[in-house]
């Protein structure tokens, strides 16, 4: 049998906060995509993961309340006290082989979940920003 290899355009390991946080958008309904129930901490980053635009989620163990957003963390939020001592907060963290096609011609980021092309050259997906 032979392994399969993943792409790294469809990996992703996330950062996650201590119990009792939530995020806060700077623009709730620019940033905010879904909510969903779920059953797990777990089940809600794998959510988050499946989504494309989705760069950070919230979870509440009590209420079991998964929310997702797009944008960055560090600069389209923060990570704030929640009145819930089971919430955490997750974020989606990157790596270099992630971009290496940026500026690049687009055949060079076809599949892509993190490039997109504009004007002929792969760029970050909207609320994402290289800095390499």
């Amino acid at each position: 049998m032979h392994g399969q290899s993943i792409s790294p355009d469809w990996q992703s390991s996330m950062n996650l906060s201590s119990p009792g946080f939530q995020f806060s958008p700077i623009n709730y309904q620019a940033l905010f995509l879904s909510q969903i129930n779920t059953k797990s901490l777990f089940s809600c980053a794998q959510t988050c993961h499946s989504n494309g635009n989705c760069r950070i989620f919230d979870f509440d163990d009590q209420s079991l309340l998964c929310r997702l957003f797009q944008g960055n963390i560090i600069t389209m939020g923060s990570i704030v006290p929640s009145s819930s001592p089971q919430s955490r907060v997750g974020s989606k963290k990157y790596n270099a082989e992630q971009f290496l096609n940026h500026g690049q011609s687009c055949s060079l980021c076809e599949g892509s979940r993190y490039m997109r092309c504009i004007n002929n050259t792969c760029h970050c997906e909207i609320n994402t920003y290289f800095d390499g």
